[in-house]
């Protein structure tokens, strides 16, 4: 009976597969959208707004080479983009990786319904949705493009690999790696599932794929014109926040999968377990008529999943800088290998793959539901809902924010008449020495020369102003700094976990 439903179900899915990636599609732009209204735009989002608002593409590109963004220039001309077409706005700004993101998607689903069937090519798909891949695809940064560009160079590689439309498969996995590169740096890491695979495919074949190995010549050429801006990036690197360490590899992991870690994902996982091992004690000699991937792909697929490791490899022995979300790409490795081990281990029953696609449908939808219709994000604008700080805003003089990370949000969302009274004292040696890392700061004193932001160097400002108030609200190193030289600190005010001091310099 189980087998009958498996069989009807993927039937109906294969037959409006279209129907399905429509509904997907939609629910998911739907979705996300809704997601992206709420939220506030970040540090590093407006970052991404300030540089693709710059006059020129000449003009950002020597920014770039100034430092005003550590990251590769595509995501940012992407973006510029869609503010010609759209203006600068919490959703159309966030276009390019909900569309990056949309495309792993449209990619994961054609290369595990190739290789299987459709109703774990949904799941597949859907698996994403669960991880910390997700909240990506609303984030103006470059890593839900860094998903569906690695999505699509691995199935490029795959297709030419399998001999499949390689006139087609060849150049464009030769586009995609190098828009990669131009994306985000850790994309390098995309030729490690495919350097593996190739590889077994020589050691199989005995000879190489000159077609593969020349695609990827042409992407490394096509990454030289970054070398300029990676010399930039790489001179920073010595005082960036995220220091790599080999136990960083267990929490990478847990970053990327710590979300599907609710009940009724445990509960489907224990189900599948007992089926997979139900299957193979009392059908140990079925086979099913499915056949097995080829080698080369098994490897690759491996690879793909091993990527966080790897990532965290790359940033203590080659970068020195590394965050968990670096590692994303490899969701697309667990999107892949997850549903087709199970094809394999379905040989034997199809009760797994009805589980996985029911269990992660019904929650994807639940999820829909509940954003859409039950209890939509409802975006909080963060100076307007802070009485505190507008009060001081509305008193003569500087209002210095002394975290480096939330001053800029801040400075965002202050009305414009009001923005010359936020000020950011910055100092990248003071930085360093009280927090380990000067990156923020430093960031800001090339910002300060491509925008209006108000970043005023710590000399220069306490020169000007021997008396000012501070507003407090997460770390930042200003307090220890003017506590160590003898200032009168004085709190005359606290709300929502923040606070301000009257600040005397003796």
């Amino acid at each position: 009976m189980v087998d009958r439903l498996a069989s009807w179900l993927a039937g109906a899915l294969e037959r409006h597969r279209v129907a399905v990636l429509v509904l997907f599609s939609a629910a998911f732009f739907l979705m996300t959208a809704f997601k992206a209204r709420a939220k506030l735009f970040w540090h590093d989002e407006i970052y991404t707004i300030v540089f693709a608002g710059l006059p020129s593409v000449g003009a950002m590109w020597s920014a770039a080479l100034d430092g005003l963004d550590l990251a590769p220039p595509l995501n940012t001309l992407l973006t510029r983009l869609a503010h010609a077409i759209a203006g600068v706005g919490p959703i159309a700004t966030r276009l390019p990786p909900m569309i990056g993101f949309w495309t792993m998607s449209v990619v994961v689903f054609s290369m595990v319904r190739r290789r299987s069937n459709a109703t774990l090519a949904l799941a597949a798909i859907l698996v994403p949705c669960f991880t910390a891949a997700y909240r990506y695809s609303y984030e103006a940064r470059g890593y839900g493009l860094m998903l569906g560009l690695f999505a699509l160079s691995v199935n490029s590689w795959a297709e030419a690999a399998a001999g499949r439309r390689r006139a087609w498969h060849i150049p464009l996995l030769a586009l995609t790696l190098t828009a990669g590169y131009w994306n985000h740096y850790y994309a390098v890491l995309t030729l490690v599932p495919i350097a593996v695979g190739e590889t077994v495919r020589l050691a199989r074949e005995r000879r190489p794929d000159w077609a593969v190995w020349g695609a990827i010549a042409v992407s490394c050429l096509g990454a030289l014109p970054l070398s300029a801006l990676i010399a930039v990036a790489a001179s920073q690197s010595a005082g960036f926040w995220g220091r790599p360490r080999l136990g960083d590899i267990g929490g990478t992991y847990w970053f990327l999968v710590e979300p599907v870690f609710a009940f009724r994902f445990f509960l489907a996982a224990a189900i599948i377990v007992v089926a997979v091992a139900a299957g193979v004690i009392f059908r140990s000699g079925a086979t099913g008529g499915r056949e097995r991937m080829p080698g080369h792909e098994v490897a690759a697929g491996l690879a793909c999943v091993l990527l966080p490791a790897v990532a965290v490899m790359t940033g203590m022995f080659v970068t020195g800088a590394f965050v968990p979300r670096y590692a994303l790409p490899g969701v697309v490795g667990l999107s892949l290998t997850i549903p087709l081990a199970l094809w394999r281990a379905g040989s034997r029953g199809r009760l797994p793959e009805i589980v996985l696609c029911l269990v992660l449908a019904g929650s994807f939808a639940e999820s829909a539901f509940r954003t859409l219709l039950v209890a939509p994000p409802v975006f909080h604008h963060p100076v307007r809902e802070r009485p505190l700080l507008t009060q001081q805003l509305a008193k003569p003089g500087p209002t210095v924010v002394t975290s480096s990370l939330w001053f800029l949000q801040l400075w965002y969302y202050t009305p414009a008449e009001l923005r010359s009274r936020l000020v950011y004292v910055s100092d990248p040696a003071a930085a360093l020495h009280y927090t380990g890392s000067d990156t923020i700061d430093r960031g800001y004193m090339v910002l300060r020369r491509w925008s209006a932001v108000n970043v005023v160097d710590f000399p220069s400002f306490v020169e000007a102003h021997r008396c000012f108030r501070a507003y407090a609200q997460g770390s930042g190193w200003l307090l220890a700094r003017l506590q160590d030289a003898g200032a009168g600190i004085e709190e005359i005010g606290s709300q929502r976990g923040a606070i301000v001091y009257d600040i005397v310099l003796r």
